[in-house]
Formats: C-alpha cells, structure tokens, sequence
C-alpha cells in the first residue's frame, strides 16, 4: 500500500490527490486494524514463545520476531480503549501526513520566481534558461520562471551572478510553507508531533524518538544525541575554515555564489581552468553509476525500450546478472515536473522473494533539472550527480537480495540506518579519481574531464562541505527535539521552537560558532 502511494506521486494530479484524501485514512484504519486483531496476535505469541523449541533456522526466527515486534508496537498488548486510540491516532497521522505533502507540493509551486528582466539571469547557460522560459510559458507568463528544487538551500543559487535574484529565489525557498495561506504547513506539523508524541505515551515510550530508535541500529534517542553533539563542533570548524576564504558568507543567499567565486580565485595556476560541472551531463553520469554496479557487483542495468512507460522521460531497466540471470526491473524517473513529489527516493513496488518466487521491481525517482526544449542532455550539479549514484545504490539493494520471506528483502521493511548504508557507498565512489575519470565528459565535445581540474574541482570536494554538515546535523538535531517532546510540552510557535536546537547546549559558550 505504502509503495503504491509512493509510486502514485511520480505523477500526482488534482483528481488523485482528492482520491488520496479519502484512500489514504481508511488504508490506515485497515492497516492498525489487522495488527492489533486479538486473535492473529495471540497466534503470534504462542508461537513466539515456543521459538526456542521449535525446529527454525535464521530466516523463520528473524520472520517471528520481526512480526512479533510489530505486534506489539501497533499496540496489540494494550487494552482496548488504548488501542481504540490508537487507531483513531494512526488515521490522524495518515490525514496529516497527506495533507502536508499536499502543502509541501503546492508551495513549492507557488514558489516559483518569475523573472522579466533576462540581465538578471547571467550565469545560467542557455539550456537553463530555455527551461526557464519554458516553464513562464506553462504557465502563461512572459519571460522566465525558476522553479524551485526540494532542498532549502537552492542549487541554482551557486550560478546566479545577479545578487538581487539570488536573495528572491532564497527567500522563495526558504518561505514557501510558512508565508500564511493555503500552503502554510507549521500549525499541521505542530499537529502531527504532539500525536506522534501521544502514541508512543500510550505504547509505553517517553517520546516518538524512543519508540523510532528503540528498533534502530542506534537503540535509543541518547545515543544519538551523543553522536551529533560530538559532531556538531567538528562541523562547525570546518564551516569556519570555509568562512575565511569568503565575503559576506554568512549571508546565505550568497554562500554558494561566493564559494564557487573563491574555488576559481584559489585554483592553482599550473591546474586545467573550466567549469567542472561541463563534464557532468547525464547519461554519462548513469554510465558512471551502472558501470560501477556491473564492476562491482557483476550486475547489468540494460535499457528495455520494449516496455511502455508512465511519462514520456522515464525508463525501464532490467537487472541481469553476469550468467544472464534476471534478477529484477527498476523504472527510472528521473526528471522534475509539475505534479511530482519533491526530493529523491527508491520505492519498492515488488519486493525479492524466495518463497514467492518473485524478483524485486522498484521505481528510482529524482528531480532532476527539465530535458532542455530543444532536447540535448541535463548537465548535473556535484550533489545531483552525487544523488544519482546515491539512489543507484537503492536499486542494487533490491536487484542483489535474495532471501526467503519479502519482509527480509530490499529495503521496504529494514532499519532506516542499515537501509542508507549501500546507497551511502555507492556515492562516496561517485567522485573516487578512478571512477570519476572513466565516466566524467564534456557535454558538448565528449572530451574526459582533465584530472587536474577533476581534483580541485570536484574531488577535495565540493567547497561548503563544512557547511553543508552544519545544515544536516542542525536538522537532525531540530528534528530530534521535535520528537522528544511529551503529548503537553509546550512548545510555542514552529519558529521560535527551533532557536534552541542549534549550537548544542551541551557546548562551553566559548567553543560556540557564530551563528
């Protein structure tokens, strides 16, 4: 059910996104329903409690207690005026959810910058600015439309010479579910964390982070706050070496701009000058990435142009290992457009199964830039090239699992960590000398990127790394203390809550970075 709705929002329209406002709750019902069933959960016990005597190998005693588990965290023990609640909480959380996607996508939308003046655009190349006008024309305006990508800080922003266009898309990005109106998310969110909260006090937990993290790899919410207290001054150090070489950096509309402004100053005289990002287009990022599957796994990701498809940009790849085994299908998606999910992520349609002797099909969707009007490749960013490898990683997952039971399989049903950690590896290769030099060329002539300009453009890699940990471990802390909170904490407003994620108050106020 979950990977349907996922897949559904390659493509969401407003027809479906009504259909999902009324399917998504009674999905929800149905699913708290049948895990807390008195009888099926007292089936499950007693076989639970015999596991020790019963004649089961790894694969059925990983099933039981994984089964057993989620029993009891949907509340199966509980009596049952708790786990009426519970029910009522989790149909809640599935209108809450939706109703935020739904947000999230409208104000991403509606937060488009509308450009008139083409001055204003120095800095993006012509296929960026075709797109641009073809997006003003789609939606019947003149001159030219940046549409926004999913993360906060905008990609788009390191090429924009113009200052007064990178404030205005910055803005955009960073207000576009909290300027008021339809599209404002922080009351809903404020909503869904004191329900999550409720939950896990009715289940027995402190907070939501317990409950989640209790199942992790980590074990619990101290242990992770130990580790992102630990990184949070290695972190702010590094952004603070990066802050020495720029002007103006803690203006964040500039940062980027002003860190690819410092690369070329620094560039080393005897090294290849250009602009590393000429040689990132992307079908020879998606050789980089397949070539790297089939060398390091012995898999093939061949192209079958036979199979039809939902959108004219996708595809269709079959995973074939190297005796001609099928071993699964993947439909690539790569391509932003009006009426798609923001972000990247896997999903997991059919999961590898033994027992039903099935091979895993999953969908790999991103948000890559646009194919230009007039055709010709995208040419990606360090990150998007990075993500690509990153979400391949996903797929070979799924396409190399082979266990017995579909709930072992892929990724669908495993801790979130363990889940990362192959996708993870796959884009720490993306920009390794000896990966990057076999699939790096120039989108116009072809030509392999020369390595001198590999290594101090993109391999020490990508000035603002600093930075950019700030950004994740902030987040994560916020997104921490948000889950921590009890059912009647108070909190005040989503703005003001977040003013004391970040530095850590565990940190002396001299080691403090300014902020």
């Amino acid at each position: 059910m979950i990977s349907a709705e996922k897949l559904l929002q390659t493509v969401i329209t407003p027809a479906r996104r009504e259909l999902a406002a009324v399917i998504t709750p009674l999905l929800a019902a149905e699913d708290t329903a049948a895990w807390v069933d008195p009888q099926l959960y007292q089936r499950v016990v007693v076989v639970h409690d015999r596991r020790d005597k019963l004649d089961l190998d790894q694969h059925d005693t990983a099933l039981l207690t994984r089964i057993h588990d989620r029993f009891v965290d949907a509340g199966a023990h509980l009596d049952p005026a708790a786990q009426h609640e519970l029910r009522v909480l989790d149909v809640r959380e599935a209108e809450l959810e939706r109703a935020l996607d739904a947000r999230m996508s409208a104000g991403l939308h509606a937060a488009a910058v509308h450009v008139t003046d083409r001055a204003e655009l120095a800095g993006l190349d012509d296929d960026e600015i075709a797109v641009a006008a073809a997006a003003a024309t789609d939606r019947g305006l003149p001159g030219w439309v940046l549409t926004l990508a999913a993360p906060t800080v905008q990609p788009i922003l390191a090429r924009l010479a113009h200052r007064g266009l990178r404030h205005r898309v910055h803005e955009a990005s960073i207000s576009r579910c909290s300027r008021g109106g339809d599209n404002d998310t922080r009351e809903l969110l404020v909503q869904l964390y004191r329900l999550r909260a409720t939950r896990a006090r009715l289940r027995g937990f402190a907070h939501h982070a317990e409950a989640v993290l209790s199942r992790q790899t980590a074990g619990s919410a101290e242990t992770v706050t130990a580790l992102l207290h630990a990184l949070a001054p290695l972190a702010a150090g590094k952004a603070a070496e990066e802050d020495a070489v720029l002007t103006d950096s803690r203006i964040a509309a500039d940062r980027l701009y002003l860190a690819q402004q410092a690369r070329q100053r620094h560039r080393r005289p005897d090294r290849h000058s250009g602009d590393a990002r000429e040689y990132l287009p992307l079908a020879a990022v998606l050789t980089g990435a397949r070539k790297l599957v089939q060398h390091l796994h012995a898999v093939h990701l061949t192209e079958r142009t036979d199979l039809p498809v939902h959108v004219p940009s996708a595809r269709v790849w079959e995973a074939v290992a190297e005796d001609g085994r099928h071993l699964g299908m993947v439909l690539v998606d790569l391509h932003q457009r009006d009426g798609k999910r923001a972000g990247a992520w896997t999903t997991e349609i059919t999961a590898q199964s033994q027992l039903l002797g099935r091979r895993a099909l999953v969908c790999m969707s991103l948000n890559l830039p646009p194919i230009p009007p007039g055709g010709g490749d995208v040419v990606l960013t360090v990150d998007q090239a990075v993500t690509v490898f990153h979400e391949i990683g996903h797929v070979v997952h799924a396409m190399v699992s082979d266990v017995r039971y579909p709930s072992h399989s892929g990724f669908a049903h495993l801790p979130h960590d363990i889940v990362e950690a192959p996708a993870v590896i796959h884009e720490m290769w993306a920009l390794h000398p000896h990966v990057l030099t076999h699939y790096a060329r120039h989108h116009l002539t072809g030509e392999p990127i020369p390595i001198g300009l590999g290594i101090t453009e993109l391999i020490p890699t990508r000035h603002g790394v600093g930075y950019r940990m700030v950004q994740d471990v902030a987040t994560a802390l916020l997104d921490l203390a948000w889950h921590s909170i009890g059912p009647d904490d108070e909190t005040g407003s989503v703005d003001e809550f977040g003013s004391g994620s970040w530095p850590p108050p565990a940190w002396p106020t001299a080691s403090r970075p300014a902020t």
